[in-house]
């Protein structure tokens, strides 16, 4: 009698995904979980350096279909999960001096913002008792803010014109000229 037997174990696994996305909606990574079993930890979300924005990273959620997010449990997970990064960003602050005459006046600026220049030649034209000041303009484009920047302002100084009336002819007849300050009439 020829008696052999021949023993085989199976072993059927049910495992279940969680897809992790980028902020645009691209894969980012995927975990392989057996059914039942639980993610201890994942890890933020590795955002690169933005130019004009910081991130605050706040969680990994799942989207509902309505477009908000939920929080998920990941310590028994039964079915194929897909989380995306909750993050909050906000526009770096940069400083924007503008100088005029010599002094300084500094603002902070979001990214992107345009900084209002007007705010600091509101007082041109004006004049002393000898001469008229006006501004005449930056030294570049005023641009939505990428970074800190400085602007310098030119102003141009003018002698205050007078007006002399001169009275001739025993009073019966006036002249009157513009003359400007520091010169002699002739």
């Amino acid at each position: 009698t020829l008696t052999k037997t021949i023993s085989r174990e199976v072993s059927i696994k049910n495992i279940k995904t969680v897809t992790l996305y980028h902020p645009d909606g691209s894969v980012y990574k995927q975990i392989q979980v057996e059914s039942g079993k639980g993610i201890d930890k994942l890890e933020p979300y590795p955002f690169a350096d933005a130019d004009g924005y910081d991130f605050v990273w706040l969680r990994w959620a799942r989207m509902l279909p309505n477009g908000d997010y939920a929080d998920v449990n990941l310590d028994c997970i039964t079915e194929n999960i897909a989380l995306y990064p909750l993050y909050r960003a906000t526009p770096k602050i940069y400083t924007v001096t503008w100088v005029i005459d010599g002094v300084s006046y500094a603002t902070q600026c979001s990214f992107g913002q345009t900084p209002d220049p007007n705010l600091y030649i509101y007082r041109y034209p004006y004049e002393d008792a000898y001469h008229v000041y006006s501004f005449s303009g930056w030294d570049h484009e005023i641009e939505p803010v990428k970074g800190d920047t400085t602007y310098v302002g030119s102003t141009v100084k003018s002698p205050k014109k007078f007006k002399i009336t001169w009275v001739i002819e025993n009073g019966t007849k006036s002249i009157t000229e513009e003359w400007e300050y520091n010169k002699v009439p002739t």
